[in-house]
């Protein structure tokens, strides 16, 4: 968490703290952080921040998996939202979801909005134990 936001030779810092995300003053002691969030409650379990653009502060971080943390990130598509793709020869926007390994597509749509939603209904169903 220090090394993301502070490192500036660190391979991360770019993703971090150029954006200007920072560790509350507070869990620059460790016994406060500890104190604040725990014991990790199982193994797997990494530190996630749940606003992305947030920093590490109580109330923005959690104890996440894997799975958690992949769909936690910034949109990396031309389109915005996470998990949706403009497929040229289609001129059409696809849906695509990863889940413990297996990528589920979620169909093509002919507008940005209805892809996200078919994005949206995927996690949920995953995040409550279905398949998507």
């Amino acid at each position: 968490m220090l090394s993301r936001v502070r490192a500036k030779d660190g391979e991360v810092y770019l993703a971090y703290g150029a954006r200007g995300i920072t560790v509350c003053e507070r869990w620059l002691k460790f016994e406060n952080f500890f104190a604040d969030m725990g014991k990790i409650p199982s193994v797997g379990l990494t530190l996630d921040r749940k606003n992305n653009d947030g920093n590490y502060e109580p109330g923005n971080c959690r104890w996440a998996t894997d799975s958690q943390q992949m769909h936690n990130r910034r949109p990396r598509t031309r389109s915005g939202h996470v998990g949706v793709y403009w497929v040229k020869h289609s001129n059409k926007w696809m849906a695509k979801i990863v889940h413990n390994a297996h990528s589920y597509y979620l169909g093509c749509y002919s507008d940005v909005a209805s892809a996200a939603a078919a994005y949206e209904t995927a996690l949920a169903k995953i995040e409550s134990g279905e398949s998507p």
